[in-house]
Parts: C-alpha cells; structure tokens; sequence
C-alpha cells in the first residue's frame, strides 16, 4: 500500500469541499492527489511532544499510500521506516477499539518497546472513496 515516503507539498484547499478529514489536493511531480488527515478521520488527539511535530499544515512527511491509480496523501508526524512483521506478531485489538462503529485497527503490535495499530487498509481506503467521493 505505501507508495512514498516525501517532503511535505503545498496543500490547495478545494473550496466548499475541504474540511477537517479531507485536508485539499497537492501536486506531486504533475500528479494531482487528494490529501487526507488520518489523525481527524480516525478521531485521534494531537501527539504533544517538545518537537512540534503535531502540527498538519505544516508536516514533517507524507506518505502516497493506495493500489494501482488510487493513491492518496496523508500528512504524517514521524517516518521510521519500512518494516515487515510475522502475523504471528500481531495482537487482536482490544474489544474497545475493534466494537467501535469505524474501528480500523486490525492488529497491534510491539516495536521498540510502544504498541503500534495496523490498520484494516481495505476500510481505511474503502471509507476515503465513499467519504471524499
């Protein structure tokens, strides 16, 4: 699903059309995609560290994610990197998180020493198609 990992684009608002989840279009190298912000869709709380990495007009990142002509932008606090787990690896998310009305976490699992969710791509990018469209 991860395409790219880039510096952060200018952001054009789509008048009207432009709102907390999806954030407008940007221009990477003559490709038009629209930008969304997974910390408003998935209705998380802005990461409060002594860096201020938490701010989406201004990102560190972003990341082009999705299949074949269906990409999509998201602005991003940190970048790790690329790492492949072992299903085996992978938790059943807490019944909180996975009875919720929109729950896109399928899994947790444990790196370096935090736990991480991994999301149910399918939904996320099920959801931005019927939610953007």
């Amino acid at each position: 699903m991860l395409q790219e990992v880039t510096p952060p684009y200018a952001i054009h608002t789509v008048p009207h059309r432009s709102n907390s989840v999806f954030l407008g279009l940007i221009n990477i190298r003559g490709e038009t995609l629209l930008c969304i912000s997974l910390r408003d869709l998935l209705g998380l709380e802005p990461v409060v560290e002594s860096t201020d990495f938490s701010n989406t007009i201004n990102p560190q990142r972003m990341i082009v994610a999705g299949r074949n002509e269906n990409k999509w932008v998201f602005p991003v606090d940190e970048v790790h990197g690329t790492y492949r787990f072992h299903i085996n690896e992978f938790k059943d998310a807490p019944v909180v998180i996975s009875k919720a009305s929109e729950a896109y976490t399928k899994g947790i699992v444990t790196w370096q020493d935090k736990k991480l969710n991994f999301l149910n791509s399918e939904l996320l990018f099920y959801t931005l198609n019927h939610k953007v469209f």
